[in-house]
């Protein structure tokens, strides 16, 4: 593997990102419905070559979430946003936006399991701020850390 040409790829990688993450990137209309839609900010094992990349990936997807975030509430319809990271699988790391939808009786979603942790690493300290409830929920001997707003788990 060559280090080199991947700092500079996920150097431009996450430039991008960050650039398309000041957008208005969902297109939200009187008819518009998500269900469970995410987006990934790391399809290339990124996050995981230093600790500059693993900085550069939780800015992006935090970018993403609050994005998202904004969006929805200028929107006026019921919606869900939240963020998925997965403490193995960096490709997994996701940020979601969820509404009611026609393919099911899926929302709200419930978070059925979700477990309050405290902040698990130094990086998403920097997001402390930001991050309003950290969980896990454990499914078939799997972790996934959530963060999400705590009006979810009403």
């Amino acid at each position: 593997m060559n280090l080199s040409k991947n700092k500079k790829d996920y150097k431009r990688s996450y430039q991008a990102l960050y650039e398309f993450s000041q957008t208005d990137f969902l297109k939200l209309g009187e008819t518009t419905w998500f269900d469970l839609w995410h987006i990934h900010p790391d399809n290339e094992y990124f996050r995981d070559i230093n600790s500059e990349s693993r900085e550069m990936h939780f800015r992006c997807l935090f970018a993403l979430y609050r994005k998202c975030l904004e969006l929805g509430k200028q929107w006026e319809k019921p919606f869900q946003c939240w963020i998925i990271i997965d403490v193995e699988n960096s490709i997994d790391d996701a940020v979601y936006f969820h509404t009611q939808n026609p393919n099911g009786d899926n929302f709200p979603f419930d978070f059925q399991g979700f477990k309050e942790i405290d902040i698990f690493n130094d990086v998403l300290q920097n997001f402390d701020a930001e991050i309003d409830t950290v969980g896990k929920i454990e499914f078939n001997g799997y972790e996934t850390i959530y963060v999400l707003p705590k009006i979810y788990l009403i």
